[in-house]
């Protein structure tokens, strides 16, 4: 459920399509994949608010880089990415953000 499912608006500084509720409308006959949506949803919200507030909590929300695998899957970044700005951040994800490990290690190696 979203903020606007519940009281038809933004609440406070949260916009009216942020998530109010997970799972609040699952019953017996919910499908599998929405089940699965709302996990990736629940828990791409999960790690982009972590990300937020630590990168506030140095100054830094407003240059959030994401690397590795999992930012490159586009609804898992996207929901990530969005999560970051509506609490105040701005993150990216490069071209070749699954490579970044190994470019460090390359780098580090030499």
């Amino acid at each position: 459920l979203l903020i606007r499912d519940i009281v038809g608006g933004p609440v406070g500084n949260l916009p009216e399509s942020a998530t109010a509720s997970n799972f609040g409308k699952v019953g017996d006959g919910t499908e599998l994949s929405d089940i699965a949506a709302g996990l990736v949803r629940m828990i791409s919200e999960v790690v982009g608010t972590v990300i937020c507030l630590a990168a506030k909590s140095v100054k830094m929300e407003d240059r959030i880089v994401l690397v590795g695998t999992v930012p490159t899957i586009r609804i898992v970044g996207d929901q990530i990415k969005e999560t970051i700005a509506m609490l105040g951040g701005h993150a990216v994800v490069p071209d070749k953000a699954s490579y970044a490990a190994a470019v460090g290690a390359a780098m580090r190696a030499r």
